[in-house]
């Protein structure tokens, strides 16, 4: 009887550790993911700065033409 629930255990610590192993490789995965987002995102927040700044540049620009007409 000893025996059966020691093999009980150690069958739970060996699902366990499993678990633990496949939940520290999703973990690893998903921090790589969110890494690439937080780029993915600081790039496209340079390029909306930079969309803004032409776009501003423009827009004086016809300021400028409308005055000298």
């Amino acid at each position: 009887m000893e025996r059966d629930t020691i093999d009980g255990l150690e069958n739970r610590v060996d699902a366990l550790l499993t678990l633990c192993d496949s939940l520290g490789s999703k973990n690893r995965e998903l921090m790589l993911e969110v890494q690439a987002l937080r780029a993915k995102v600081a790039k496209m927040a340079s390029k909306q700065e930079q969309a803004r700044d032409r776009l501003n540049q423009i827009g004086e620009r016809i300021k400028a033409l409308e005055a000298n007409a």
